[in-house]
């Protein structure tokens, strides 16, 4: 049964992009990762150090374990020593008035300063955009992207460790308290991923030097003798702005383990929305409005096809400038699009304009 547990796990691994992950003990510039955005108190919130350590939080507004990390943050004895700095950064483009009600919901009262691209030019890097070269510090071999991304950065503006996935305030304190011990880069944390450290060591038995079995969350909920068979669960689907989210689950006695985003379903979300609504259109044109996304694939592609009869209208935005891009009726389809059957709009606009 162990046996079966361990494969079980493993397959969930190999299938499942969006597990935690995490690296330490980096020590290298952050430069090259530098932003600023629009602040919901005013001013902007930037990326890079203001001589002492900082804690990015990037985040979206409707991930659960995004409102967990935050509150926990939040209430947290570090985090109002004013020792540290801690910035929120919103990467699911929603506006600064939703960040704020977050905040209010979330972290009323805290430290935390919220940013987000407000739409009015405040941004000066996007979000999406400056979070992926955070993730790609991490191994995310199979893809992996979960919320939040959590980025500690020294006084002196050196990047010292990314983790994805949900934290709590003490673990991310633990850290800092490791950080501003550590002499010349000594006394540096364990940098063994989060996925290979079961909650409850002295609960997890092991064979031949491999977890059996399976790490239950703080709140420890099911059945304590159950011998836990884990499966995904889609809990929320995906909108054309927002990812779905799936709960890893015992089949057996109900045990909620943890709720990840499922990576790139809110752009799947928002290629179906788009290649139905040019499929049922009524009328002799279809305008699609998005913020997120910059490019359609095959199923678009096939989607305009099927009606030659209606031209599409994209309202888009490409480096934090509005952009429309037109595809009249009767247009060559298949000159707008790669090998792979995918084309971004700057592309597609190229073709269509020379």
């Amino acid at each position: 049964m162990k046996k079966r547990i361990w494969i079980i796990l493993a397959a969930f691994l190999f299938i499942m992009p969006s597990m935690p992950a995490a690296a330490a003990g980096m020590s290298q510039e952050n430069a090259d990762k530098s932003g600023e955005f629009g602040c919901i108190d005013g001013g902007t919130v930037s990326t890079q150090s203001e001589g002492k350590p900082k804690v990015l939080v990037f985040f979206t507004t409707t991930c659960t374990n995004c409102q967990s990390t935050l509150t926990s943050i939040a209430s947290s004895d570090w985090a109002n020593s004013g020792e540290t700095d801690i910035c929120a950064i919103e990467i699911g483009g929603a506006s600064l008035s939703s960040v704020t009600t977050f905040r209010d919901n979330h972290c009323p009262g805290s430290t935390i300063r919220f940013g987000a691209d407000d739409g009015n030019g405040s941004i000066t890097s996007d979000a999406r955009r400056l979070a992926y070269r955070y993730y790609m510090e991490i191994d995310l071999t199979g893809g992996n992207y979960a919320t939040p991304l959590i980025a500690v950065i020294d006084e002196e503006n050196k990047l010292q460790y990314v983790t994805t996935g949900p934290k709590t305030g003490d673990e991310i304190g633990a850290y800092l308290s490791d950080l501003h011990q550590a002499e010349g880069g000594e006394n540096q944390p364990d940098s063994t991923p989060d996925t290979e450290k079961p909650e409850n060591p002295g609960e997890t038995e092991q064979e031949n030097g491999e977890t059996a079995g399976l790490a239950a969350t703080e709140n420890n909920s099911g059945d304590a003798s159950c011998d836990h068979e884990g499966a995904s669960v889609i809990v929320s689907g995906a909108t054309a702005t927002e990812n779905a989210v799936s709960a890893y689950q015992c089949v057996k006695c109900g045990a909620v383990y943890h709720y990840e985003e499922v990576a790139n379903s809110a752009f799947a979300s928002f290629l179906e929305e788009t290649a139905d609504a040019i499929r049922n259109a009524a009328q002799s044109e279809v305008v699609i409005d998005t913020k997120l996304w910059v490019s359609f694939n095959e199923t678009v592609f096939e989607a305009m096809k099927s009606r030659p009869d209606v031209t599409v209208t994209v309202n888009y935005l490409f480096e934090g400038n509005a952009c429309v891009l037109t595809i009249p009726a009767g247009t060559d389809i298949d000159s707008l699009k790669d090998e792979n059957g995918y084309g971004g709009f700057r592309y597609i606009d190229q073709v269509i304009n020379g």
